[in-house]
């Protein structure tokens, strides 16, 4: 009896403490930065703590703000623009980018930053930045890119922008972490 207790024990402790390790990511800890090119680039960061898990990202576009007086042109969409080149996150922490605004709008004769934040919540819209950190919450909780559905990446349920540029740009990300 004491040699059956002795070895349940010595087994209970041995699990013990392999459930307290902690499990090890698939990634080399570090900062890693990639980008995509052109005129509207995308660009992230990616942070992988010491234990090989993504523990967080930012993601940002390079965006053209139009105005007769820019110093930059070039052309979007196939359209020629005059205007100042920033990024989208520099807008005002990414509020400032106002995805939705034309429509927001047209819908009221006074048009103010709060109502367009109720407008937005109102009509189950999210701004670009917070599609973008369902993004950047769905790949740090899979620890890896999204699976693909007729050859796309499957965005989480809310995202609607075009998410190929952010996609691209975790891609390489990922690949630089491997290890």
């Amino acid at each position: 009896m004491k040699r059956f207790m002795a070895l349940l024990l010595v087994l209970t402790v041995t699990f013990a403490l392999v459930g307290c390790q902690k499990e090890k990511g698939d990634y080399k800890a570090g900062m890693y930065y990639a980008s995509t090119s052109g005129n509207q680039s995308t660009f992230g960061v990616m942070f992988v703590n010491e234990d090989g898990k993504i523990e967080d990202m930012f993601i940002d576009s390079v965006y053209l703000k139009a105005s007769e007086n820019g110093g930059v042109s070039w052309t979007s969409y196939g359209n020629p623009a005059t205007g100042y080149a920033t990024t989208k996150m520099a807008l005002d922490n990414g509020w400032g980018y106002h995805m939705f605004y034309a429509d927001y709008a047209k819908s009221t004769t006074t048009p103010t930053e709060e109502g367009y934040k109720a407008w937005l919540k109102s009509n189950n819209k999210l701004e670009w930045f917070e599609q973008v950190r369902l993004i950047i919450d769905q790949v740090i909780e899979l620890q890896d890119l999204p699976s693909k559905t007729a050859g796309k990446y499957d965005a989480p349920a809310g995202a609607t922008i075009t998410v190929d540029s952010y996609y691209a740009v975790i891609k390489d990300l990922l690949e630089q972490a491997r290890k």
